[in-house]
């Protein structure tokens, strides 16, 4: 994202924005136990994905290898990191209809 872009989002449109904005802004009037449910369900999946890495690599492997791809793929990790966003609202918006 450019450093301009925010300026010209629609706040007004929930289709407009960055994935980061649109998370915060649903996430700032979302019901506290969806919130709270889905961030227990990111919690659990971060660690079931690291203990998966953990059979594989030490703990200093796992940092070492992070550190690198941070370096060395940051815009495949941005693109994974709007994705996220996206994946949260999605959940959150979907149980505010429940």
């Amino acid at each position: 994202m450019g450093k301009f872009d925010a300026l010209f989002e629609d706040q007004d449109d929930p289709l407009l924005g960055t994935p980061k904005s649109k998370f915060w802004d649903i996430l700032n009037t979302a019901d506290k136990d969806i919130i709270q449910d889905e961030f227990d369900n990111f919690i659990l999946k971060f660690a079931l994905m690291e203990k998966l890495l953990e059979e594989q690599y030490t703990e200093q492997e796992i940092k070492n290898k992070m550190a690198e791809y941070q370096l060395n793929d940051s815009i495949d990790l941005e693109k994974e990191k709007k994705s996220l966003y996206m994946e949260f609202t999605t959940n959150i918006i979907c149980k505010l209809d429940s």
